[in-house]
Formats: structure tokens, sequence, C-alpha cells
């Protein structure tokens, strides 16, 4: 299996649905002086924080780590174990307080609310908590995800009549079998998929099949380039959301491009209005001639919005293609005489499939 990291520049921060249902670890590191700290994991830079702050780190990666904290030219450092769901705390200075010596060490949470009271009542800090969250597209050390939590189910489309299948990579994240279930209209017999590469930083997965028992028609559209795709245009979403409930038929939501950019001005993604849910993710985002202009991949749960959605750029899923070699897939856009929508879904919902993990 080849593994594509591509060293682009990401403003998108975790807000996908598969970073929304992980468990998560929080660290919490405290200070007392007037000097500023800086934060390393795994000699990568957290963050840097001074006299008064707080900082609370949410953190979904697991595993042994390295916590370095840089501070007036000393650097001190911890290890910290991750395993599971719960809080940890480091103290950055060095204070003697009832024969205890804390010096950039993990504490316990008793000991850390005591010096925290401490440095309140003592020393008359007023503190302010700076929250700080781990890009899971650029993640510390290792994402696990339980069984439970990770999408058992999204959605994927196919790109040539070879039988290779794009969808998201947090679907497939961690899987030991996934099956596509739909081809030819069929959501009885599944077929086994092989993934052929993937990239964490796009949210991008390649899939195969490789049986012999089936051939593949070239689908109808091409991959769009995504610069032509203005703010405004049209669009409609295939996919199978919420399998389990909503059931195996195709479903269609239409909208448009809300904006050039994802969440807080990711350059990789749109935001969409076209209602998408769990079970959307990895399927096209089409425009109105039924070109593929978008992957979707994420939707924000929120109470304060609805109905906005993410669908990454076809331009990254051509360059992701494009990396791994020897991939064929139609690039020159097509306008097909009949324009209306149920002639646009007909042609290309044969090409769209329900993909299934374990």
């Amino acid at each position: 299996m080849k593994n594509i990291f591509i060293n682009l520049i990401f403003l998108f921060s975790s807000f996908s649905l598969a970073a929304q249902d992980m468990e998560y670890a929080e660290i919490n590191f405290i200070g007392y002086d007037n000097s500023s700290k800086k934060i390393y994991i795994n000699d990568r830079l957290v963050t840097a924080y001074g006299s008064g702050e707080i900082v609370k780190l949410k953190i979904y990666s697991k595993g042994r780590f390295t916590v370095t904290i840089l501070y007036e030219g000393l650097r001190k450092e911890g290890i910290i174990e991750i395993k599971e769901n719960k809080n940890y705390y480091f103290l950055a200075g060095y204070e003697k307080i009832k024969k205890v010596k804390y010096n950039y060490e993990e504490v316990s949470e008793e000991n850390y609310n005591y010096l925290k009271e401490y440095f309140e009542k003592k020393k008359g800090i007023t503190y302010k908590v700076l929250k700080v969250e781990e890009d899971i597209r650029k993640p510390i050390g290792k994402l696990e995800q339980s069984s439970a939590q990770r999408e058992k189910q999204g959605t994927g489309f196919l790109i040539n009549n070879e039988g290779y299948i794009v969808t998201n990579f947090h679907v497939v994240d961690g899987a030991k079998k996934i099956t596509v279930k739909g081809i030819k209209g069929d959501y009885n017999t599944p077929f086994q998929l092989e993934i052929i590469a993937v990239d964490r930083q796009l949210d991008l997965a390649l899939l195969k099949v490789n049986s012999k028992l089936i051939t593949f028609e070239t689908p109808p559209y091409a991959i769009e380039n995504s610069k032509a795709t203005e703010t405004a245009s049209e669009v409609f979403a295939l996919g199978y959301p919420m399998k389990s409930m909503m059931g195996e038929e195709i479903k269609i939501t239409t909208g448009i491009i809300n904006s050039a950019s994802g969440y807080k001005g990711s350059i990789s993604e749109f935001q969409i209005s076209a209602s998408v849910q769990p079970g959307n993710s990895g399927g096209p985002l089409f425009d109105k001639d039924g070109n593929v202009v978008g992957v979707v991949s994420a939707k924000i749960k929120s109470k304060e919005v609805d109905n906005v959605g993410y669908a990454i750029k076809s331009d990254y899923l051509t360059f992701f293609l494009d990396q791994i070699g020897g991939i064929t897939f139609k690039k020159e856009a097509e306008k097909f005489e009949e324009t209306d929508l149920s002639s646009q879904v007909k042609r290309t919902s044969n090409f769209v499939y329900i993909i299934e993990t374990e």
C-alpha cells in the first residue's frame, strides 16, 4: 500500500466528521512566572504561552510522547502515555512548596489544583485559559478510533473502468475489511476492496475492486477543474447517508457553493449548502453539468448552524491521483444535452457506491 503524504499548507482545523466523534485526552499546563514558555510534544511545537495562562491541549493521538517545555534557555522533558480519555497535568516552572519540588513535571490533578490555588492566592495571578487542539490532519502520533466510534459506512465513487474508487480516508482508517455494495445497482453482493493509496492531510483514499466477477463501464463524468467552480454555483451531492436508518437507496441533496474556502479559511475545501450527513463522507459533489467538483468530507455539528458542509476541491483530488501515478481518469469536463437534475442523477448514480468497513 502506498502512503501519500503531501506537504501543503492547510488552514483547516480538525472539524471533520471523524474528529468530532474521536476520543481525546486533555493535557493541562500551568505556569506562574513572567517568562514565555514553549511546549513541544515529540519535538513538534504545540503552542507558546506566558504568565497568567493555562494551556488546555485537546489531543487525539494515542501512545507514548515526550513533552518538552523550553523556559529561559532551559530544556526540561517529561514522558506521557496516553491510552484513554483522561486529563494530564504539567507544571512549567520551578517552585518548592511544602517541601515538594515541582519542576517541569507531570503532577497529579490534586497537586495541580493545589498549585493553581496557591499561585492565585499567594501570588495574585488571575489565570486565562488558552485552548489548543491537535490538528488530526497533521497528527502528533497515532490516531486511534474504536470500532464503535469510527464510521462503519460511507460513500465512494468510480473514477475509471478499472475498478478504482475514491472515498475519504477517515471512512477506511483503521478498518480490517472494506467492501463495496451497489455496483450496477446490486446491493446484495459485496465486493472486497484493497487500499491503493491514502492521504491523511487531504482526507482522501483510493480503493480498488480486484474481482474478476465484475466489470466496470467508464464513468460519464470528468473530474472538473475546481478553479472554474464559482461561489453561488449550483451543485448536488450523491451518497448513502445513515444507511441503517434511511435505507440503501441513493440519496441526492442540492445546494450551492457557499464559499470558495472551507472551515476557518481552508483553501482545500468548498463550503456547501447541500445537506450532508454521516454516510455521505467520500461521496461526489457534482456541478450542474454533472462533473465532479469535490469530495464530500465534513459537516459542522452545532446548534448554532445548520446545513453547512464541506467538500474537498477536485483540484486536490486530481493532485492526489496524479501523485500516485498510473491512474487514468477523465479530466476534460463534458456538457450533456440533458441538463435537468433528474437526468444528471440517472446518468451518474450507477457509479456511486456504499463503502462498508469492519
